[in-house]
């Protein structure tokens, strides 16, 4: 790639962080031993630091590990933004999992986002 279809690669990549809200308004892939079994969507900001999303299991095969609360508090998922294709790892699910899992679908999450990746990218975030 060119010098400068690289940069415009990068200036686009950070108008879909800031249109996004680095990657949370677009939802994700939960990938569980390299499958997808489902999607995380509906964001919905809870607590400084904290969102919220929708659980969807992608078959209902997929449903027992999806909305197993254990594997939600080991951190055994990783996270795949649907629209952008980046991955996150380490992002934390809250300890009330179970509970939110049985009574609204829904997990409750930190470190759920995308970053600037270049120093392009900072800074049209700064800018925008």
């Amino acid at each position: 790639m060119n010098r400068l279809a690289d940069v415009k690669a990068q200036v686009a990549r950070a108008k879909l962080l800031a249109a996004s809200n680095f990657g949370r308004k677009f939802g994700w892939y939960v990938v569980f031993e390299g499958a997808i079994i489902g999607e995380l969507d509906d964001y919905r900001p809870e607590d400084m630091f904290w969102d919220s999303y929708k659980v969807t299991p992608r078959s209902e095969a997929n449903a027992p590990v999806l909305l197993d609360p254990e594997l939600w508090l080991a951190c055994r998922f990783r996270f795949q933004s649907i629209v952008m294709n980046d991955f996150v790892d380490g992002a934390l699910c809250a300890g009330s999992a179970a509970q939110d899992l049985r009574t609204n679908g829904r997990v409750v999450m930190r470190g759920l986002y995308l970053v600037a990746r270049t120093p392009i990218e900072k800074e049209c975030l700064r800018n925008l």
